[in-house]
């Protein structure tokens, strides 16, 4: 979990974000990656927003109610999915905002109508038309966004685009493409993503073995597993889950393998050690289990 300062300095920025994002919604991504510590310009900027917002809405808080009303609503169903409790290794989400940015739409809307009683006739049809216009804008850019969840690739690609640093979108190109046999740009998406953050990309693998082994998804689970393992020799959990992985195909030569040399990296953990002791007598038979799971590679393991 990231510090608190770092937590309230990405909260204020994240408030200041998606206000703007809402007026200007472009560079839009499926995954804003936190850069754990912002610019202090950045987070200056956005503090004084949020205060002169503040501000603003309690010194008109009784003549136009509405403004306190839509800001303390966008202010306070925020603050679960602000970052303060950090709930993921993002910045923000623009998922967390459909909720929200009723509070904003209130002021916008109400502010709008109370406007158009103090105009003319013909400048309420002005203000009709330009809303109008925004409404064709905002359906256009809804729809040219939609585009690019169309498959895997576009979607992360446009993500990759917009964010910086964007490790997860890294790793999940280089899986697709090499789903696609497109070797080389598997390849140089993963070499970045292990020079931009080799922990973050450890822990990617690390849920996502997890993910397919709950499945049932074997293949996937032992690529996932061996890539952690390629990247941390040492990864004593890494070699557990192999075992787990090994023993559930029915493979229990493979899996005592796999929890010996777990057990030797991490005599003191209590799983790794049951499991280690207990295998030989709880696996049941050495079959041919999952023929889409590889034997045991040499490069992981010490010689014996």
């Amino acid at each position: 979990m990231f510090p608190l300062d770092v937590r309230l300095a990405n909260a204020l920025v994240a408030y200041a974000t998606y206000l703007y994002k809402t007026v200007y919604p472009f560079q839009l991504s499926m995954f804003y990656p936190h850069p754990i510590y912002w610019p202090m310009p950045s987070v200056d900027l956005s503090a004084f927003i949020l205060m002169l917002v503040s501000i603003a809405a309690w010194i008109s808080h009784r003549r136009i109610p509405y403004i306190s009303v839509g800001w303390l609503w966008y202010l306070g169903t925020l603050v679960p999915v602000i970052g303060l409790i950090q709930i993921g290794n993002h910045a923000y989400a623009d998922r967390y905002t459909y909720v929200p940015l009723i509070g904003i739409f209130i002021l916008l809307v109400w502010g709008t109508a109370q406007l158009s009683e103090t105009v003319s006739a013909g400048r309420r049809r002005s203000l009709a038309l330009l809303a109008a216009a925004m409404l064709l804008l905002l359906g256009v850019t809804a729809f040219n966004y939609a585009q690019q969840w169309r498959d895997t690739i576009t979607l992360f690609t446009h993500a990759l685009k917009h964010t910086r640093n964007n490790v997860l979108a890294l790793v999940v190109l280089s899986s697709e493409e090499q789903m696609r046999g497109n070797a080389k740009s598997a390849s140089e998406h993963y070499r970045k993503a292990v020079v931009t953050d080799r922990a973050y990309v450890i822990a990617i693998h690390r849920r996502g073995g997890l993910f397919f082994l709950q499945q049932n998804d074997f293949e996937r689970a032992f690529i996932n597993f061996y890539s952690v393992l390629k990247l941390d020799r040492t990864n004593a959990d890494a070699f557990n889950h192999l075992g787990v992985l090994m023993a559930k195909i029915g493979r229990c030569r493979d899996a005592q393998i796999y929890f010996k040399e777990a057990y030797r990296l991490k005599p003191d953990d209590q799983a790794i050690k049951s499991n280690y002791l207990q295998n030989p007598t709880r696996c049941q038979g050495q079959g041919k289990g999952d023929a889409s799971v590889p034997r045991t590679p040499s490069d992981i393991l010490p010689p014996s």
